[in-house]
């Protein structure tokens, strides 16, 4: 979709009409928006799209084989927090954070699956999370920790099975 709307007007021609030189300024454009990482899977992507293309006799070549990926320069090395951290920051949160946090530190999920976990997903009894996560769309169980469960338990919760645990961050991503 970016490169389409990248594209404009030429993305409404004939798939031959589109140059490498196109492919390398939408590659230029996006470098000055997102990380070289997510420029490097656009690319992969419009390869894929016009060699599905070539192999389907549409065009005779693939414009965006002769554009180069970018240069992970910017990679960054992501860590954990330190326990030490995690402190200060569940110190400072207040409210919704504070159940996003507990949860993403107790359980390992995503955030946007911390966000979206409702009263349905908990179970108090067996001490569980069931839920299907977003990303992978892989249904899991999870085991509470102890000081999760004590966290959870002083949640006024109602009697809505639906109702989330956060609901401002309820929903996003």
């Amino acid at each position: 979709d970016s490169f389409l709307r990248f594209l404009g007007d030429k993305a409404r021609g004939p798939l031959q009409g589109i140059a490498d030189a196109d492919v390398q300024k939408f590659r230029d454009s996006l470098k000055r928006t997102v990380s070289s990482g997510t420029v490097n899977t656009y690319l992969k992507v419009i390869r894929v799209a016009f060699n599905r293309a070539v192999k389907n006799n549409l065009v005779d070549r693939n414009p965006a084989s002769g554009v180069d990926n970018v240069d992970r320069h910017d990679r960054h090395q992501r860590r954990p927090f330190t326990l030490g951290e995690f402190k200060t920051l569940f110190a400072n949160a207040a409210g919704e954070w504070r159940t996003m946090m507990a949860n993403g530190l107790y359980t390992g999920l995503r955030l946007s699956d911390c966000a979206n976990l409702t009263a349905a997903n908990l179970d108090l009894v067996a001490a569980q999370y069931t839920l299907t996560e977003k990303k992978t769309q892989r249904t899991r169980i999870l085991p509470i920790a102890k000081p999760l469960l004590e966290y959870l338990m002083t949640l006024q919760l109602g009697d809505d099975p639906r109702a989330p645990l956060c609901p401002t961050l309820y929903g996003k991503p």
